[in-house]
């Protein structure tokens, strides 16, 4: 007992002695100068509307049509398609064409869906096979693949089946003239044994070419072309004692789709970009991001300026980059019944890897790419606003550890391209690829000047 009681007052005697102040506790274990300083600063950014002459074609829904817009102008949309033959398939003895059509599916419109417009159906026929591997833009000239010469068949259509006529509701049944049935007939005793061969079918017959030249109010998000061929052939039922009997006559048809295995091409023309952009440029307080292939807008942040600021901020410590949020509001939407939609999703992209980005199907990385998703929030007066959210934490993180933007001394600014795009998911829900969107979509944006939901770049960082 003795003894317990005299270590217990020594080790006392050794705590009292080392106490200091209890605010400077393990401040002394640590150098002066190594306290983590933390940084928050709101950059402002400057944009610019600029036009876009074309997008890679690799539509997962194809535009159909023809729509005049006052505020956004007026876009056009056709397609040029090649058609798929039956693999290793034999066609009966004696069979004989009886008629064909185009069957145009879409999932959905926009537009007036009681207004009529024209469909033209001609046969791509110069001889220029597009190639399997080959990357082709939306403003694809028809002229060279097509004369116009060979039309297939026309017909006047509307998107809403309002006479109940139809026993498909989407889709619109081409009739194709007798000239086609006949010369067609000659793919009843051909066959193509490999996929490898399906190039003998192209140089035969290379594809359609559907086109409309009246109609102003209608847009189809087409999701499906096949020309359906119909053919009958015979053949005779036994009697009992094996002489033939009856003549049996079967009508039947093969499709030849425009599918995966094929190419298919959106032709995209908007009519009057110009106007549209120096309408938008005159709106000081706005920018404009519509699809498709129309006007997009570059975001240009003030790398310069950021980097030196935060680094004033902490002391010219090692920066480290907690938060870097960007957000876009909306400025004003419609819900009139013919209003453009706004994009759903938005890749901020830089502008350094736009050339190359879609045209190879990169894979998606945060160090080059950013995605936006509409989303939206209740302001003061419980109104919704939407807005997109974009976090660049990653993607600035990289740039301020590679220094990738300090040329010769000199710190450039970060030049971003905000494009609208569809995307794609594989079985497990995994985003695979990006494409620039093919609908008909636009999205009014606040500009970094605007009164009230100016763009701005949010970050928290810290140096230690």
């Amino acid at each position: 007992m003795k003894y317990r009681v005299s270590f217990l007052f020594l080790l006392s005697l050794v705590f009292f002695a080392c106490n200091t102040d209890n605010d400077e506790l393990g401040v002394s274990l640590r150098p002066n100068g190594d306290d983590i300083i933390l940084g928050v600063d709101s950059f402002d950014v400057t944009t610019k509307n600029f036009v876009v002459d074309s997008i890679y074609s690799r539509p997962d829904s194809m535009l159909f049509g023809k729509f005049v817009n006052d505020e956004y102008g007026t876009v056009c949309a056709d397609i040029l398609a090649q058609l798929m033959p039956p693999i290793n398939a034999q066609f009966p003895d004696g069979a004989k064409g009886d008629s064909a059509k185009l069957i145009i599916g879409y999932t959905t419109f926009f537009g007036d869906g009681y207004s009529p417009f024209n469909i033209n159906v001609y046969q791509m026929d110069k001889n220029n096979i597009f190639d399997d591997n080959g990357a082709y833009l939306s403003s694809i000239k028809p002229d060279d693949y097509c004369t116009k010469n060979i039309l297939l068949g026309s017909k006047v259509a509307t998107a809403t089946d309002y006479g109940a006529s139809r026993t498909d509701t989407t889709s619109i049944f081409v009739k194709l003239n007798d000239s086609f049935v006949k010369s067609f007939e000659s793919e009843l005793t051909s066959t193509y044994p490999k996929p490898t061969d399906v190039i003998n079918f192209h140089k035969k017959f290379n594809g359609v070419y559907v086109t409309t030249d009246f109609g102003t109010a209608t847009m189809l998000n087409v999701s499906a072309i096949v020309l359906r061929y119909y053919y009958s052939y015979t053949y005779k039922l036994k009697s009992i004692t094996g002489a033939d009997s009856t003549t049996v006559t079967v009508n039947t048809y093969h499709d030849y789709p425009a599918s995966s295995e094929v190419r298919v091409v959106n032709r995209i023309v908007q009519k009057n970009q110009k106007s549209v952009l120096d309408a938008f440029n005159a709106k000081t307080n706005v920018n404009l991001v519509a699809s498709p292939a129309n006007i997009y807008t570059q975001v240009t942040f003030p790398y310069s300026l950021m980097r030196s600021s935060m680094l004033a901020k902490v002391n010219n410590k090692k920066l480290l980059l907690n938060r870097a949020m960007f957000r876009v509001y909306v400025d004003e939407y419609s819900t009139e019944d013919l209003a453009v939609p706004l994009v759903s999703t938005m890749l901020m992209l830089n502008e350094d890897s736009v050339s190359n980005y879609f045209k190879s199907r990169k894979v998606p990385s945060a160090y080059g790419a950013v995605v936006g998703t509409l989303a939206y929030e209740y302001d003061s007066n419980d109104s919704i606003r939407y807005y997109y959210d974009f976090n660049m934490a990653t993607l600035l993180s990289n740039v301020l550890q590679t220094n990738k933007y300090i040329v010769g001394g000199v710190t450039n600014d970060i030049k971003f391209r905000l494009v609208p795009v569809s995307v794609t998911y594989n079985g497990s829900g995994s985003v695979i690829e990006y494409k620039e969107l093919q609908l008909l979509r636009a999205s009014k944006l606040c500009s970094p000047t605007h009164s009230t939901y100016p763009m701005k770049l949010q970050m928290v960082f810290s140096g230690f």
